[in-house]
């Protein structure tokens, strides 16, 4: 599809937030569900018939486990490996996350995502501009706050979404699938393999939001323990190109918020996340 050249990312006006705006975040914590929710594999690489523990949790700092994900909230969940996808199965509360055992039955790189079921959150007004900063909310959705007359509340349903990938080991390998999208409402496609970045690379995405590109997508990337995130805002074909100048692992996000068309709330929402593994720059990647 062609349109605008996609933006690389650019350091935001984003969580640079009062110390008092931030204490306001943490005692909302459980209403919020911690904002970011993320799916992470106990390794980023694996062996046929290596059992894994998928941890699912919520945080205002990825990747530390600020509140678990009940079982009770997952929706869709899916495996894709070899041409081959499933469900996965019924986690367990342990701790800060809801682990989620698999076990990968042949070589390749594994997709696997999860969907929350929505949920409705009311949000007090000295946390809205808190909100907006957190998720680098543009001009336009600003405008349309301003514009609902008073008095007026912040009611919002919403649905998040997570991926993550893991390198399966052995031969031979000729798993592509990691290339489509994998059918959650919201999610974050590579153009290229992710279990193969290195320190100093770069990767193309695009952002399907039922299936479709979304334009004008904010695409926030920052690594294990930071959160200053670098934004970069979609093009017409939904694209964008992450930059990860460091190893570690990497979080991917973004929130679609939008005027309701449902008389009962004022906004609906589509939180995802991705997460990847970044090696070593010149370290050997892959399976």
């Amino acid at each position: 599809m062609s349109g605008q050249p996609s933006a690389t990312m650019q350091m935001p006006m984003r969580r640079v937030i009062p110390f008092a705006a931030v204490a306001l975040v943490a005692t909302a914590v459980a209403s919020l569900d911690a904002h970011d929710t993320w799916l992470l594999p106990s390794a980023a690489r694996a062996t046929v018939g290596q059992r894994l523990d998928l941890h699912m949790s919520s945080g205002m700092t990825f990747a530390r486990d600020d509140l678990a994900i009940e079982p009770s909230r997952v929706g869709t969940t899916v495996a894709r490996l070899a041409g081959k996808t499933g469900p996965l199965p019924v986690g367990t509360v342990r701790g800060g996350a809801l682990l989620i055992p698999w076990t990968p039955a042949a070589p390749g790189v594994a997709t696997i995502g999860i969907s929350l079921a929505p949920k409705n959150l009311d949000l007090a007004a000295n946390l809205i501009e808190v909100y907006f900063l957190d998720i680098n909310a543009d001009a336009q959705t600003r405008a349309q706050w301003a514009a609902i007359p008073a008095p007026k509340q912040w009611r919002e349903r919403y649905a998040k979404h997570a991926v993550s990938y893991v390198c399966v080991a052995g031969a031979p390998r000729t798993d592509s699938s990691w290339a489509k999208p994998v059918g959650l409402g919201l999610e974050i496609v590579p153009a290229s393999d992710p279990t193969r970045l290195r320190a100093g690379d770069s990767l193309r995405v695009q952002v399907l939001w039922r299936g479709a590109p979304l334009p004008n997508f904010q695409l926030g990337a920052f690594r294990d323990g930071e959160d200053k995130p670098v934004f970069a805002r979609t093009g017409r074909d939904g694209r964008a190109t992450a930059r990860f100048p460091l190893e570690g692992w990497w979080l991917l996000h973004g929130t679609h918020l939008r005027r309701a068309t449902d008389a009962s709330h004022e906004w609906d929402s589509d939180f995802t996340t991705t997460t990847v593994r970044v090696g070593k720059a010149g370290a050997a990647t892959g399976c």
